[in-house]
């Protein structure tokens, strides 16, 4: 498996953190939703169970930082960077679209999530449509 259709020590790294981040998440959310579900928490308490989770997400993100950080290889590092602003590009046109249709025609909100997952699916999507246009291939 690679990263931007190429492999690189960075990348592996980069896959091992997410993966670790992303195994931490399931069982930080997991381990809320027993709690709030059995212990019936409100107040401050309710609302860190409902935190908590985001934070591995959030490192997730930090993972990302370090990739761009550590990776030798401009080109993937271009391509990373592009795939970054497409993500942002579609997560900030969904939310202003929403925002305003929110605004004037009363519209409800997206629902749960539908920010987290616009962006990495337009990221994905950008590194994918890169890789492909890709006319030279991995010396690996």
């Amino acid at each position: 498996m690679s990263f931007c259709g190429m492999s690189t020590p960075a990348s592996k790294r980069y896959q091992r953190r997410v993966f670790v981040t992303v195994a931490f998440y399931v069982a930080v959310l997991w381990a809320a939703l027993v709690i709030v579900k059995h212990t019936h928490p409100h107040g401050w308490l309710l609302y860190t169970m409902a935190v908590v989770p985001a934070v591995p997400l959030l490192g997730t993100l930090g993972a990302l930082g370090l990739y761009l950080q550590e990776e030798k290889d401009e080109y993937v590092r271009l391509i990373t960077m592009r795939s970054l602003l497409v993500g942002t590009a579609a997560l900030l046109a969904v939310l202003a679209v929403n925002d305003f249709l929110r605004a004037i025609s009363g519209a409800a909100a997206l629902p749960v999530f539908t920010s987290w997952l616009t962006f990495f699916v337009a990221f994905g999507a950008a590194q994918a449509v890169q890789t492909m246009r890709n006319r030279v291939r991995d010396d690996a």
